[in-house]
Parts: structure tokens; C-alpha cells; sequence
């Protein structure tokens, strides 16, 4: 496990599928949407977008199983 250098957080780094990635993608998007629109912060919003487009995507090619 990896800390960040601010008090020994840990730093998780997601692996998701491709279709996990692009609906969270579209979560965060709707929320930061209802955030403009109330007029509240969102900046950490983008930056969590960000993280996620970077994040490692699972190949399901690589977890298949031939069966004889």
C-alpha cells in the first residue's frame, strides 16, 4: 500500500472495468452538474474525474478462463 506524504494517508489507486470507469465518470459529471447549478464548489469533483480517466481499466480478455 502506498501513503501519500500528508500524514501517512494511504493513496488508493482503482482498477476498474471499462464499464465501471464510464459510469462513474457519468456520476461525477451529473454531480458536479447539481453542484453549478446550486451554485457550490466543485473542484475536487474535476479532480476526481481526472483520477478515474487515469485510472488502471481491467482488460476482461486477461481474466478469461478456457474451459476443455
Amino acid at each position: 500500500m502506498l501513503f501519500s506524504k500528508r500524514q501517512n494517508e494511504p493513496v488508493y489507486k482503482p482498477v476498474l472495468n471499462s464499464l465501471e470507469q464510464r459510469l462513474l465518470i457519468r456520476a461525477l459529471a451529473e454531480l458536479k452538474e447539481k453542484q453549478i447549478k446550486e451554485e457550490k464548489s466543485y473542484d475536487f469533483i474535476d479532480s476526481l474525474i481526472v483520477k478515474i480517466c487515469d485510472s488502471e481499466v481491467k482488460d476482461p480478455k486477461k481474466n478469461y478462463e478456457e474451459r476443455l
